[in-house]
């Protein structure tokens, strides 16, 4: 009985080891998939900006 759970148990740990290298390889190829998505484009018009309340600062209130 105890050969037989033995056997078991690394059948087990080969078919969950297997599972985890694929789920890996498979997350970095998203992931490398994912961050060729999100680069900008060299032709994209950002502008970065502040936002200034003048009332504020001429009155000191809101």
């Amino acid at each position: 009985m105890k050969t037989a759970f033995d056997k078991l148990q690394s059948s087990q740990t080969k078919i969950g080891e297997a599972l985890y290298a694929q789920s890996q390889a498979d997350g970095a190829a998203d992931a490398g998939a994912a961050g060729a998505e999100e680069a900008p484009k060299e032709d994209d018009d950002i502008v970065d900006a502040e936002v200034v309340d003048d009332e504020e600062d001429n009155n000191g209130k809101k």
